[in-house]
């Protein structure tokens, strides 16, 4: 998952001259995948693009853009996959499997497979923006 937590940051020099609080958004990376044996499946078969999912298998789609009340822009986004991405390649560089990181995205635009999706199939266009945006970066 990717999560938005946005926070109100405020120096002590702005609050004395009355200016408000800004918001800072921080994007939290919880796509934890077995590491190891993916870079071993990776030396065996270089190949092989490497993918982080987006939507179906029951996982959440991005959030909307922050002009929708909530989640970051396609290069908000980007920036903060971008990064983790790197600290994945360098966590496994000096090893035996080394990994070079993942290629791209997958957007399982077909949604959720329960019975009850609750909305999941439902793309808005804002969405779709994002992953546009993070498409083309």
């Amino acid at each position: 998952d990717l999560v938005v937590k946005s926070t109100k940051v405020s120096s002590a020099q702005n609050r004395n001259a009355g200016v408000p609080p800004t918001q800072k958004k921080s994007i939290e990376i919880r796509f934890r995948p077995d590491m190891a044996e993916l870079a071993k499946i990776a030396t065996r078969f270089p190949e092989v693009a490497h993918l982080v999912c987006f939507g179906g298998w029951n996982a959440p789609h991005l959030e909307p853009p922050a002009e929708c009340g909530k989640g970051a822009s396609g290069r908000e986004y980007f920036e903060a996959f971008h990064e983790w991405n790197a600290e994945v390649v360098k966590a496994y560089e000096a090893s035996e499997t080394p990994f070079r990181g993942f290629d791209g995205f997958d957007w399982d635009f077909e949604g959720n497979d329960s019975a009850d999706p609750g909305g999941t199939n439902t793309l808005p266009k804002a969405v779709l923006d994002v992953v546009g945006e993070m498409s083309v970066l």
